[in-house]
């Protein structure tokens, strides 16, 4: 694995926590439900990673999906997060 993946990783994990702790310090409410997000996700990844061979097709389709519904939902959840909503509604 080369270094500019290895930066990617680090970059990418680094910018990762600080959205999690950012959301457990901004979000009081939240916190129950991003401790349980993060620990699927967490044991999710475990399960991927000590999986033996290469990942099934199947496996991989259904881990490209569950990328693609985070990725969609990033902007309305940001967008609520910001308090946009609340400010335009009234």
């Amino acid at each position: 694995v080369g270094a500019e993946v290895w930066a990617g990783l680090v970059a990418g994990l680094a910018g990762l926590v600080s959205v999690f702790v950012a959301v457990l310090v901004l979000h009081p409410t939240w916190r129950g439900a991003a401790v349980a997000v993060a620990g699927v996700v967490g044991v999710a990844a475990m399960l991927v990673g000590v999986s033996r061979g290469p990942t099934p097709v199947r496996l991989s389709r259904w881990l490209d999906l569950a990328e693609g519904a985070v990725l969609v939902s990033l902007l309305p959840l940001l967008t609520l997060a910001s308090g946009l909503v609340s400010r335009v509604a009234g």
